[in-house]
């Protein structure tokens, strides 16, 4: 009886503090989040697939409870909505559209229960949509953009946990942040300035000594037992690329360092970077002139600023060993909006400045996030020698990953019915995961490709996993690649080996890309 009372008290806790919180969010934000979702949806069927998001969708058909340089959640949200929408370009995108819209949501209720200022709170939403990042991740469905959502969902649970004191937020924090985990291991890098909270917060490290806390990582731990089952299974393959493969070729230099830097000041464009390092200054200096003082408000945006120079910090420490990417700073940005908003309203002095800010964030933000969408909907847009070839020599430019998907799937499906024969069970192959994912994906039936000669230590591993099904009857194989040598791999495996006519993707203004077909024929007894 003490269990089912205990169990319905802490529903009726978290259905009240739900009802509550979701009331106090206006009608417009829902509004907004409603046009984001159709938004980001729209645009994301009219922009090709790319290979991070191929390969995802590929995790998504070969459902498991990990994979050799990701964990499975980001498989496991694509499965779900394809199984809603089909293998299309919606069915895979519309989750990040969905998550982004909530994304809006959780913003405005961080920044509400922290400042129950309304004007704050939309500034805050305001803030996060004129970053660049923010409509990206609502189109492209890769692990950044679970991992943006469960992180938001942990900064809200956790805030709640420790400032208002509310014991059952840590056990949804728990959950939230193992969900975290199982998105990217990036998360992981939220924990030093949690850390770093409570060693110069001497008001809220009481909360070390309670239970809670304690109950709340047992539940992400929880979560995180599958995973941790299937890298017992498979030679903790996950802990040896992040600590061995993935950082053999890494050494001390300062390019990666200054690389990080420049990603930092453009994923948050010049004006919001400077006014982030100054309230990040100014909340952490608050602090040490007064340890004891200040209200929620106060004692939240602490909390937020040290989350924040944690990740600041890591991020620094790995740079100096490690190239960085600028994606890396998105599931912060969230948390960024809300100190930038409650900066820019409380902390400017003069109403000018504060208008010349807002004016100046404009300027920076809206140009550019426009100028970079619209080049991506129309490439055509772009200089002609970022996406054409000079001659059949010469080496693919930089756009041409962009183009001639649709083609070359069509194409292959032609070769297979041209070629299918003399009784011969032919399966295709390509020489690496991104452009066989992608070729999987365009080419009509969408049919699983088996890898060749590929040397990659780690990425893209579980793919040979999925070729053998296809290679152990021994079929004579259909290669596509975008390189004119890859086809020396099948002669170590076929008895003979037929070039095809090759693609050329071409438009109005010349060569783009070319596509190589080789014919793998009657396999060898001992490749």
């Amino acid at each position: 009886m003490e269990g089912a009372y205990c169990c319905s008290f802490i529903s009726e806790n978290i259905v009240m503090n739900s009802t509550k919180s979701l009331r106090s969010i206006p009608a417009s934000i829902w509004l907004l989040s409603l046009f984001f979702m159709g938004l980001t949806a729209i645009y994301g069927t009219q922009v090709p697939l790319n290979s991070d998001e191929a390969l995802y969708w590929q995790h998504g058909r070969h459902l498991d409870w990990g994979f050799y340089t990701h964990p499975p959640m980001t498989g496991f949200l694509i499965h779900l909505s394809t199984s809603l929408f089909g293998d299309t370009l919606l069915g895979i995108r519309i989750v990040s559209s969905f998550l982004g819209g909530l994304v809006l949501v959780l913003i405005y209720l961080i920044s509400w229960e922290t400042t129950r200022d309304r004007y704050v709170s939309s500034v805050s939403v305001f803030i996060y949509l004129l970053l660049p990042m923010s409509f990206g991740l609502g189109v492209l469905m890769v692990t950044d953009v679970p991992l943006l959502f469960f992180h938001t969902c942990f900064v809200f649970f956790l805030r709640r946990a420790i400032i208002d004191e509310s014991r059952f937020s840590w056990l949804l924090a728990g959950l939230t942040g193992g969900l975290m985990m199982q998105s990217k291991f990036l998360g992981a890098v939220t924990l030093p300035g949690i850390l770093l909270f409570f060693l110069f917060n001497s008001k809220y490290r009481k909360c070390l000594l309670q239970i809670m806390p304690y109950l709340g990582l047992l539940v992400s731990l929880f979560v995180l037992i599958p995973f941790a089952f299937w890298n017992q299974q498979n030679d903790w393959i996950n802990l040896q690329f992040l600590f061995k493969i993935r950082t053999q070729d890494d050494r001390f230099s300062y390019e990666n360092l200054v690389s990080f830097l420049i990603s930092f000041f453009v994923v948050y464009t010049p004006v919001f970077s400077l006014l982030l390092l100054t309230a990040l200054l100014k909340n952490l200096f608050r602090q040490q002139q007064d340890p004891a003082g200040g209200g929620e408000t106060k004692d939240s945006l602490i909390l937020f600023s040290w989350i924040h120079a944690g990740v600041f910090g890591a991020y620094t420490i790995l740079s100096l060993r490690h190239p960085f990417g600028a994606h890396w700073l998105a599931s912060l940005q969230p948390l960024s909006a809300v100190l930038l908003a409650y900066f820019l309203v409380h902390f400017a002095k003069y109403p000018v400045f504060f208008r010349w800010v807002r004016v100046m964030g404009v300027v920076f933000c809206v140009p550019l996030t426009f100028a970079i969408y619209v080049a991506i909907l129309h490439p055509q847009l772009l200089p002609d020698q970022w996406r054409y070839m000079q001659t059949i020599h010469d080496e693919p430019k930089p756009l041409s990953h962009y183009f001639g998907w649709e083609q070359v799937g069509k194409h292959v499906a032609g070769l297979l019915e041209e070629n299918k024969g003399e009784a011969r069970n032919i399966f295709l192959s390509s020489k690496d995961y991104g452009l066989a994912s992608l070729l999987s994906f365009y080419t009509p039936g969408q049919p699983d490709y088996a890898l060749f000669g590929y040397e990659e230590a780690m990425h893209g591993r579980e793919y040979l996993e999925w070729s053998r099904p296809l290679q152990v009857e021994r079929g004579d194989t259909l290669m596509v690649s975008d390189s004119p040598n890859t086809f020396r791999e099948l002669q170590s495996v076929y008895d003979e080996v037929l070039p095809l006519e090759p693609l050329e993707v071409r438009d109005e203004g010349g060569l783009m890309r070319i596509f190589y077909f080789h014919l793998g024929i009657r396999m060898l007894e001992n490749p």
